[in-house]
């Protein structure tokens, strides 16, 4: 068990498509506006508008300025490519702020500069979601003091799936417009649960309360959500 205390944190919003920009309209509720950088490089297509939070007047903008400027909150238009970017920004902070990745991706090259960024700094928290057509996942890393809280690993050290990043395992900037058009069928319903599902993680660190797992499954089919505790296979 985890037991959060009210710290300062800098939000990270990795990605502002299916889950990223639901997440980011029920993290407007907390008025944490100043304390969010939405980062997404993609745009606005037809199709997603169909399920995730868009509409047709937002088609061929950039997704972190559609979603930043609706929900007050600063965006950076540029997929992730190195870490570089969080420390720019954390240095606009306060010095005890401690960094929150909100992973909303999907591809494992950008999970793994997620992963990177957590053992460069001392302190961090990293949230990362994803889902398929009618399920998906959550998982919880946390670091301390330069340490790795005990059954907070990685997601990278804790899901081998998340461990290929050969292939087709690219930064969406590698991707061409045409291959990005191919992407896995999606629900609006598990985008929409898995928005939930990082924001009901996000409250117990932003209200200081106890984390039990750091691994949470949901089936939008048997509407269910399923905390389990993931163990490291590094």
């Amino acid at each position: 068990m985890y037991i959060a205390t009210n710290k300062p944190y800098a939000v990270f919003v990795l990605g502002a498509g299916g889950t990223g920009s639901w997440l980011c309209s029920f993290l407007d509720k907390m008025s944490l506006h100043n304390n969010v950088i939405v980062m997404d490089g993609d745009i606005v297509e037809p199709k997603n508008v169909l399920r995730q939070n868009f509409k047709m007047q937002d088609v061929n903008a950039n997704k972190a300025e559609v979603v930043g400027k609706n929900n007050m909150m600063s965006y950076v238009h540029g997929f992730i490519t190195d870490t570089s970017i969080f420390h720019q920004i954390l240095e606009e902070f306060p010095k005890d702020t401690i960094p929150m990745l909100i992973g909303c991706l999907d591809n494992n090259a950008s999970r793994k500069i997620a992963h990177d960024f957590v053992n460069e700094v001392d302190n961090a928290v990293w949230i990362d979601g994803g889902n398929a057509e009618r399920h998906g996942q959550a998982y919880v890393c946390i670091k301390e003091n330069g340490q790795i809280v005990e059954g907070f690993e990685s997601p990278i050290a804790i899901e081998p799936a998340f461990q290929n990043f050969e292939g087709d395992e690219r930064r969406p900037d590698q991707i061409s417009c045409a291959e990005h058009s191919e992407s896995a069928p999606q629900n609006v319903t598990a985008n929409v649960t898995s928005a939930n599902v990082l924001f009901n993680i996000m409250t117990i660190f932003l209200n200081g309360g106890a984390l039990m797992t750091n691994k949470f499954i949901f089936d939008t089919r048997t509407i269910t959500v399923t905390p389990m505790m993931a163990q490291s296979n590094a």
